[in-house]
């Protein structure tokens, strides 16, 4: 599922105030919603999953699922398996998107927003979202934080969304065995699944504020700091995990060089989130700079990162 891609026009789009953008992303979103989640007829499941063998996995399926990995023409499955957190982190993309096209100085229209809405909401809620899986951490902190965003932009019905990704998330980090994990030797470890972590450790601050902003409703923001203590107390652990993959020893691994190409984009999102995350960072300072331990004032990490596991 194109998420990634989905969010970064959005974000892109948004801080220029260019609808086209957004348009085009949703379009994309929606074009993979309907390719990615088949329905019944002559196009759905059992059809698709034929031409990959697999017919008679389709047909022990009573709901849609949504497929991991598409042909580039959208034409046919090429891991017929539904990820854990696919339908989260698609009903999650179309909630900002839309948000994002209903906040242009021209509002942006796409049909079959609700009806996507609708599809992933009812994918997700079937899906158990714990996972000990650091990655998959990552990716339900970044969902939480945005979420949070359009909590504190007024859109209170998404309120219940963030309570179970938070939920999900905490108890995922309280389930991982982190000091285990990171304990081990780089060529043991596998750098983009824990910078992902690190990524999502790098996403509290939206859900800090609605902490915050929540201080007067005891109930609400009670349930909420706790989460907050066991999402914080993790915090260290991707500074930590940073810190190790800055080092070019550990990028001289093999396990870094076999992945360097997504490596080295996870590791210069963890160093440098604010992009990612669609806001300046909280110095103010921009993309492309950064106060990280080891790098000199204002120096550029963004070619830094690009020389990991290449020398």
């Amino acid at each position: 599922m194109s998420s990634a891609w989905a969010t970064a026009i959005g974000n892109a789009r948004s801080r220029m105030g260019d609808p086209s953008g957004v348009d085009g992303s949703a379009g994309h979103r929606r074009a993979g919603k309907l390719e990615f989640v088949p329905g019944p007829g002559p196009d759905g499941p059992a059809d698709l999953y034929a031409l990959t063998g697999g017919a008679e996995k389709a047909a022990s399926f009573s709901y849609p699922r949504m497929y991991w990995k598409m042909s580039i023409a959208l034409d046919r499955p090429l891991v017929a398996s539904m990820g854990q957190h696919d339908p989260i982190d698609g009903l999650v993309t179309w909630l900002a998107l839309r948000a994002t096209a209903a906040s242009l100085p021209e509002p942006s229209q796409v049909p079959g927003f609700d009806s996507a809405l609708a599809d992933f909401a009812s994918l997700a809620a079937r899906q158990p979202i714990e996972t000990t899986d650091l990655l998959g951490i990552g990716g339900l902190l970044m969902d939480a934080s945005r979420v949070a965003q359009l909590v504190l932009e007024g859109r209170q019905e998404n309120a219940r969304l963030l309570d179970r990704i938070l939920d999900g998330a905490a108890r995922s980090l309280e389930a991982a065995d982190l000091e285990r994990e990171l304990a081990r030797p780089a060529a043991r470890r596998l750098a983009f699944r824990e910078l992902g972590l690190a990524i999502g450790l790098a996403a509290l601050e939206p859900i800090e504020r609605l902490a915050e902003a929540q201080a007067s409703t005891p109930g609400e923001a009670l349930w909420l700091r706790s989460r907050l203590e066991t999402l914080r107390a993790a915090r260290g652990r991707g500074e930590a995990i940073c810190a190790f993959w800055r080092e070019p020893a550990q990028r001289a691994a093999g396990s870094w060089r076999e992945h360097a190409d997504i490596n080295d984009v996870m590791l210069t999102t963890a160093l440098l989130p604010q992009g990612w995350l669609g806001r300046r960072s909280m110095s103010g300072s921009d993309v492309g700079t950064t106060d990280v331990p080891g790098a000199a004032p204002g120096e550029s990490v963004l070619g830094r990162a690009s020389d990991a596991g290449r020398g």
